[in-house]
């Protein structure tokens, strides 16, 4: 007997990919004929009626203009993240933060605990120090954090204490905190299935012990020489 478990039963936009995981398991699915169909946009319709999920309001947040060596372009092509030395650049530009400051005061109730994917380390905890600067209590984490910090900021972010979580490089899965209700993706990702594995840490709807609504900004960066499609941009049908 082989049974998997999983919240992102796709690969990416690989179909030969995501064809050879469902033959793993000789295409049978536990969960056929729970829904009216089995269309992955119509089961999370249905779960958002439900309650079970929340609905999802989206906005973007200008970015910035950017382009990558050659050397950076043969990198690209081997991870779902854009390379560290491309990151660490987007990273460091001041108006672009600047923006990601704005729209949190602009579109985000102060009283949301809010998530924020960063762009690096240095960029999460740039992010957590400027919000901090603007009355907003905002934690920086990161995977060189030691985990007994971790762990306190966390739960300060579960009471309510902290409203701002700021992180890079964590938090993507194995993380739990359902009031979570606005989400902000500063970091660019071009994975389906890694942005909704971040944006689900909003997704709770009421009887899954979270919210109505939830609130997801995505920095809209442009590349001029790289041809990947920023993932959220081939979500329209998921936004309320």
């Amino acid at each position: 007997m082989l049974i998997g478990l999983t919240a992102t039963p796709y690969r990416g936009h690989d179909e030969a990919e995501t064809e050879r995981l469902v033959n793993r398991y000789s295409s049978n699915r536990l969960d056929s004929g729970a829904f009216a169909s089995d269309d992955p946009e119509d089961v999370v319709r249905e779960l958002q009626g439900m309650r079970v999920l929340a609905e999802a309001d989206h906005g973007t947040i200008e970015g910035g203009k950017f382009s990558m060596t050659p050397d950076e372009l043969r990198q690209s092509k081997q991870t779902p993240w854009l390379p560290e030395s491309v990151e660490n650049r987007i990273a460091l530009d001041p108006g672009r933060t600047q923006r990601i400051i704005d729209a949190y005061r602009k579109r985000v109730d102060p009283d949301w605990p809010t998530l924020i994917f960063a762009t690096s380390v240095e960029h999460a905890q740039t992010i957590a120090a400027l919000l901090t600067s603007k009355g907003v209590k905002a934690r920086a984490v990161s995977g060189s954090t030691a985990p007994s910090v971790r762990r306190r900021i966390v739960e300060e972010f579960r009471t309510g204490e902290v409203k701002a979580l700021v992180n890079y490089g964590v938090f993507r899965e194995g993380f739990d905190a359902p009031k979570t209700r606005a989400i902000i993706v500063a970091r660019p990702v071009y994975s389906p299935n890694l942005y909704f594995q971040m944006i689900g840490r909003g997704l709770r709807g009421v009887k899954n012990g979270g919210n109505d609504r939830c609130l997801i900004l995505s920095v809209r960066d442009n590349i001029d020489n790289f041809e990947g499609k920023l993932a959220f941009s081939d979500l329209d049908w998921l936004w309320a």
